[in-house]
């Protein structure tokens, strides 16, 4: 639990936003109950103003964490298994199936799972060019990996000539059949290039990355959704 926290701690240092240390804490909590249980166990039954000090130390460093944040913590909580599983039914049953089967947090979401499913079966990993804020539960859903190496896109932007480079490699997987999902604003885009690539520059990265596909490929669109999903199958020039 030791080596769990420290290793934890180093994510924090790369990413110090508040909101970041609900993601550490919990070996941080396994820890302090250990050391307390161990303090209130050998301590001398005079040092109770101790062992109620490291109470009171340890409640208030986690409502400092709730505190920090109130509208994260709000947010997180209303949509939690815990709180949907009670709201959902008041049977047992189906609140064990709200937790297993929670709703879609966007609608896209559902729709590429189906896109996936359609036109790319079988295949564990797929070319994925579209918003963090759903593609990450889309490729959940679907029970599938992006081939390419984005995660975060507006973190990857500050290295950007690493992040392209991790992306080119990628990109010599693809071959004439693949299919790529993105959204009708990416394609409508004019090409965009490394240099563009800023911090702080929404979706920016995403579109270099599209501009470089269809600098390798021409391209058919397979399907496409009223929201704007957009599904390709790449040929060759």
């Amino acid at each position: 639990t030791t080596a769990l926290g420290i290793s934890s701690y180093t994510y924090f240092l790369g990413r110090s936003h508040p909101s970041n240390l609900h993601h550490i804490a919990p070996p941080v909590i396994v820890l302090a109950t250990l050391w307390i249980s161990l303090i209130a166990r050998h301590s001398p039954a005079g040092h109770r103003i101790v062992r109620a000090a490291a109470f009171a130390l340890v409640g208030l460093v986690a409502a400092a964490i709730v505190v920090e944040q109130p509208d994260v913590t709000r947010d997180t909580f209303l949509a939690s298994p815990l709180r949907q599983s009670v709201q959902v039914n008041p049977r047992l049953t189906a609140r064990a199936h709200a937790v297993f089967n929670q709703r879609p947090g966007d609608q896209r979401a559902v729709e590429s799972e189906r896109l996936l499913d359609r036109f790319a079966p079988g295949q564990s990993r797929v070319a994925v060019v579209a918003p963090a804020d759903w593609s990450t539960e889309a490729l959940i859903r679907a029970h599938r990996g992006n081939l390419l190496p984005i995660a975060v896109p507006i973190q990857d932007s500050l290295l950007p000539a690493r992040t392209l480079s991790l992306v080119d490699k990628r990109l010599s997987r693809l071959r004439s059949g693949s299919v790529v999902l993105t959204t009708k604003t990416y394609l409508d885009q004019p090409p965009r290039y490394q240099s563009e690539v800023g911090f702080g520059v929404p979706d920016r990265l995403e579109m270099v990355v599209l501009t470089k596909i269809r600098q390798l490929f021409r391209y058919r669109v397979a399907a496409t959704t009223p929201d704007g999903l957009v599904l390709l199958i790449l040929e060759a020039k």
